[in-house]
């Protein structure tokens, strides 16, 4: 197994190479073998090399299509994206919420030039929503020594990048808008590491999409709005009030600069304006 130092050193070495691989590096079998140290507590390691290198060499088609649909049935399963789910603290959430950023270049490929069947998109739909759902380490920015965790703005990404994918249906659709509604009104913390913003630009992406049907939005919207301000348990109720308000605000003013429709954008404003008073 590849230790962390000698992991460090070969992936240096291919940064600094433009990412190529290097003579006696087969990019298939190293990326599998770099894999486990998604997990790791180095965020240097982990955020620069091991994750800026497999993102690289998916985007940029340097592993073959047939290895990146492998490494996406890998990531989503308990071993990496479901690893220790449910707690609330821990270093097993960088393996976690590292899987699930994993995923977006995956789909972000796909768009460029597909390879990803209809079942492979909606086992990435249903593991990222499952995550979203299940994850209790809410952490951002953690030290800096381990960076960050960040798994809500990373499912985040992954559902955005879904969203732009033809092939999905509005059945698809409004699940990740469903999943998105209950991610934004989570009580448990309040999002202060932009997880508002990148929220919000995964539902822009939905938004968008013409099989969403327009009344199903302010169904939706209404999930978002709580119907009282201070009836419930401190600070919960208080953290559930602040980020669906912040999710709310960050919708309006993200989809003007998106030139959502005007209908949408209307029914926003009116959501926003049905938040209890202070």
């Amino acid at each position: 197994m590849l230790t962390e130092s000698a992991a460090r050193e070969a992936l240096q070495s291919i940064a600094e190479n433009d990412y190529t691989p290097p003579e006696g590096i087969e990019p298939s079998a190293f990326a599998r073998e770099i894999l486990p140290l998604l997990g790791s507590v180095d965020g240097e390691l982990r955020e620069r090399y091991v994750y800026g290198t497999l993102h690289r060499w998916i985007v940029h088609r340097t592993l073959d299509p047939t290895v990146i649909v492998e490494l996406s049935k890998t990531l989503c399963d308990s071993d990496h994206l479901f690893r220790d789910i449910g707690a609330r603290e821990g270093d097993s959430v960088h393996m976690r919420s590292f899987s699930v950023l994993l995923l977006s270049p995956i789909v972000y490929a796909h768009r460029q030039d597909p390879y990803l069947s209809a079942k492979d998109l909606d086992r990435i739909l249903s593991k990222t929503v499952a995550y979203l759902d299940r994850e209790q380490d809410l952490r951002g920015y953690i030290s800096k020594e381990a960076w960050w965790a960040h798994g809500v703005a990373h499912a985040a990404d992954v559902l955005g990048q879904l969203a732009r994918c033809s092939e999905l249906d509005a059945t698809q659709l409004v699940t990740m808008l469903d999943a998105i509604a209950r991610t934004a009104t989570t009580d448990s913390d309040v999002f202060i590491f932009e997880e508002d913003a990148r929220i919000a630009t995964a539902a822009i992406e939905i938004l968008k999409r013409p099989e969403v049907a327009r009344d199903r939005v302010a169904g939706w919207l209404k999930q978002l709005v709580p119907e009282a301000r201070w009836i419930g348990e401190l600070p919960h109720v208080h953290h559930r009030y602040a980020n669906a308000r912040n999710v709310l605000r960050c919708l309006y003013f993200q989809g003007r600069d998106a030139e959502l429709p005007d209908s949408i954008a209307a029914e926003i404003e009116s959501a926003l304006a049905s938040l209890p008073p202070r």
